[in-house]
């Protein structure tokens, strides 16, 4: 299954959320605020992050919008999941691909489902493949330096 960050400072939500997908079969990561989500997406790999928006020292959106920028952007779905979308956060994210909506108050159903369908997603693309003839020379370099 998938590896999942669950970013919300509603601490009782985001237990009822990790005991649900445990149970589903997925690695539960979980923050609790966009602050300590960014610590944690600097130092692991996720298959997806649900993420609230109203949450204090960094908001959802702006927690999206730092993840997203430059070279180290973060390539997995993410479902922002809030009592607090309206017109102007859907304009926002909507020309992104990624980005997925789930207003809260939601069943633990829809949310199960919603997660199935991104990660079965993610798992039909191709995997990125390293080529050997770039990588080789490197490791035999570096072989040779600490021999």
């Amino acid at each position: 299954m998938g590896k999942i960050l669950i970013v919300d400072d509603d601490q009782d939500l985001a237990a009822s959320y990790e005991k649900i997908l445990v149970g589903e079969g997925h690695k539960i990561v979980k923050a609790i605020d966009g602050q300590d989500g960014l610590a944690k997406v600097q130092n692991q790999e996720f298959d997806l992050i649900i993420t609230d928006l109203n949450m204090p020292k960094v908001s959802g959106q702006r927690f999206i919008e730092l993840i997203q920028k430059g070279d180290d952007s973060i390539g997995c779905p993410i479902i922002i999941s809030s009592g607090f979308i309206d017109s102007n956060t859907i304009n926002i994210f909507s020309g992104n691909s990624r980005i997925h909506f789930l207003p809260k108050p939601t069943s633990l159903n829809e949310l199960k489902t919603k997660i199935n369908e991104l990660l079965s997603v993610g798992a039909q693309k191709p995997k990125s493949k390293i080529d050997v003839r770039f990588i080789n020379p490197i490791l035999s370099s570096t072989i040779e330096v600490i021999t």
